[in-house]
């Protein structure tokens, strides 16, 4: 066990952010993974893109729904409880989707029971741990963090692929409970602490005088908005915040279910297209990481916008992409800023608004990125049914990208850097 006092060579947040990182990256391996599953599923079980499509879809649902409860639960229950009952929750769903006989069965248990737990574990409760542990070096903290997002759809996304080859899809399900249960849930038991005021310490490892006085966090479930949080959802900034992550989400989702398939119809074999959904995933480490200590420096307005136009730009690429080499170059220009805007809009919310609402802040802001993912797979398929292509899909994608950098170029300076 790492020393928890403050004297100790390696200040604890460190350790809580390697903590974040290893749940984020399996959180992507098996949530964002869905779209190597995409093609033996249809060839079990039938239908249409669409109605596959839709299963992720209903799983956003839960996803936002497992965020949004997490955001009014982690200041009752502390980061670490909800995490570890995420965690959980996600094994179990990814034990029984190993045993269903029907695309209704997946539905149930990997867009319901993974999608809630997924919600529960990943983003807003790693966000808000983070947040609690650093200030000053918040934006480079999350996006370290949140790195871990990126090297699991890196790493484990081509695994994933490996494993439905070598054992298929049933198998690869059965695989990853084993790890969430396994290693990710002793991880967090072991090494996850709720803010370093319980341990006697303070963010950044700063002596007390040198700390920023913020609110005590409060210790009630909050439902019902109040407070901070009443005047930020009645606040511009906010909703802009909003919209553009709208457009997030809808752009992530709409790329992991539908990218691997797409790039197989271009030619490419399984393998060499679930290593480009992981491509991504390792190109937005470079963005997450760099776009994070940018905000430090410069606050988060101007990175959020140029992120978003960047990725607007990648996929009026990819819908001119007719062969490999042209997918690969896409893939490269939008992956480096794919994930960036994920640690930059709970950053710019705390910037905005503090750390102690944040949590019930951001399940509000995760909302916004669910309804997008909810929309972007089910309207991606729909337009390919429609079509029998993809390049419409992908335009759409880019004119929402680009409103979504316009939100944040509106948003007013002012915010607390």
């Amino acid at each position: 066990m790492p020393s928890e006092n403050r004297s100790a060579r390696i200040f604890y947040g460190w350790w809580v952010i390697v903590a974040g990182f290893v749940v984020l990256a399996v959180g992507a391996g098996i949530w964002t993974g869905f779209g190597v599953f995409f093609k033996p599923l249809l060839e079990e079980f039938g239908g249409s893109r669409r109605g596959m499509a839709l299963i992720i879809s209903i799983g956003m649902v839960l996803w936002a729904l497992g965020q949004f409860a997490a955001g009014a639960m982690l200041n009752r229950f502390g980061p670490r409880k909800v995490i570890a009952i995420g965690v959980g929750v996600m094994g179990l769903g990814a034990l029984l989707s190993s045993r269903v006989s029907s695309v209704g069965g997946l539905l149930g248990t990997y867009g319901f029971i993974v999608g809630a737990g997924t919600g529960f574990a990943t983003m807003n409760s790693v966000a808000v741990l983070v947040s609690r542990w650093f200030v000053k070096k918040r934006g480079m903290a999350l996006g370290l963090t949140i790195a871990g997002f990126n090297a699991g759809q890196f790493l484990l996304i081509p695994l994933t692929q490996v494993l439905v080859g070598a054992v298929g899809w049933r198998g690869a399900f059965l695989i990853w409970a084993g790890v969430l249960w396994v290693i990710v849930l002793p991880l967090v038991a072991g090494l996850v602490r709720d803010d370093p005021e319980r341990m006697g310490l303070h963010p950044d490892n700063a002596a007390e005088a040198e700390t920023e006085r913020e609110e005590p966090i409060a210790t009630r479930v909050e439902w019902i908005p109040q407070g901070v949080v009443r005047e930020a959802l009645g606040d511009r900034a906010f909703w802009l915040l909003f919209v553009s992550y709208v457009g997030c989400g809808f752009t992530d989702f709409t790329l992991y279910v539908h990218l691997p398939i797409f790039a197989t119809g271009l030619g490419l074999g399984e393998q060499t297209a679930a290593n480009a959904v992981g491509l991504i995933g390792g190109l937005s480490i470079i963005g997450v990481i760099g776009m994070g200590a940018l905000a430090d420096r410069i606050g988060y307005r101007a990175p959020l916008t140029l992120s978003y136009g960047i990725r607007c730009v990648g996929m009026i690429l990819l819908t001119l992409t007719a062969g490999k080499t042209m997918l690969f170059v896409a893939i490269t220009i939008y992956g480096v800023f794919h994930m960036a805007t994920t640690p930059l809009t709970p950053g710019m919310a705390a910037a905005l608004y503090g750390r102690q609402p944040l949590g019930i802040l951001y399940g509000y802001l995760l909302l916004g990125h669910s309804l997008g993912a909810l929309l972007g797979p089910y309207v991606a398929g729909a337009v390919f049914d429609w079509t029998g292509r993809y390049e419409m899909a992908f335009l759409l994608t880019a004119v929402i990208l680009a409103g979504a950098s316009a939100c944040c170029a509106m948003i007013k300076a002012g915010e607390r850097d």
